[in-house]
């Protein structure tokens, strides 16, 4: 079983509340761009988590592709990606893909308007609060500082497993 959704990540910066010395407010000068990167992920219960970040959009071939490689990575168990009813996912190429993979993948989705049901959304939340107050002068330092994040968050398993244990999720094992 694997949630999955996607994520932007803006040049903008994250700016969250934070403390300074007494009559030094605190400042971040940036380049206010609007240039992200695309995160596309995955994550089970037992821990595991498996993304993939471009410096473009995702449409439904590369989501397709994406499935694919999930397939792949679970090539010994049948799978079931539980995600949200986005456009991409319901493309052309996704339902080619799942024509050629019969039995393979089984997709189901989540009801409309309900991130607080997909743990991932909580990946994306901790992956953002992480590159709060940083500023980020070009999309290869973006790049950078989000894979590393991302690379600490899927070698903490029980950091992955702590999303599926928030209450709205409803996630029993």
């Amino acid at each position: 079983m694997i949630y999955s959704d996607e994520c932007g990540v803006y040049l903008l910066p994250f700016v969250r509340a934070t403390w300074a010395p007494k009559g030094k407010t605190p400042c971040l000068r940036e380049q206010c761009g609007y240039d992200h990167l695309s995160i596309i992920g995955g994550i089970s219960p037992h821990g595991n988590l498996i993304y993939w970040c471009r410096k473009c959009s995702f449409d439904g071939n590369a989501t397709a592709d994406f499935l694919a490689f999930l397939s792949y990575c679970y090539r010994k168990y049948r799978l079931l990606v539980i995600w949200d009813g986005a456009k991409i996912h319901q493309s052309e190429a996704v339902k080619s893909f799942l024509a050629d993979k019969p039995g393979n993948i089984h997709l189901e989705r989540l009801p409309p308007y309900s991130p607080e049901l997909n743990p991932i959304e909580l990946v994306w939340a901790y992956l953002k609060d992480k590159l709060a107050n940083r500023v980020f002068l070009n999309l290869d330092e973006l790049y950078d500082a989000v894979s590393i994040e991302l690379e600490t968050i899927k070698n903490n398993r029980k950091l992955i497993q702590s999303f599926f244990k928030k209450t709205d999720v409803g996630f029993f094992p």
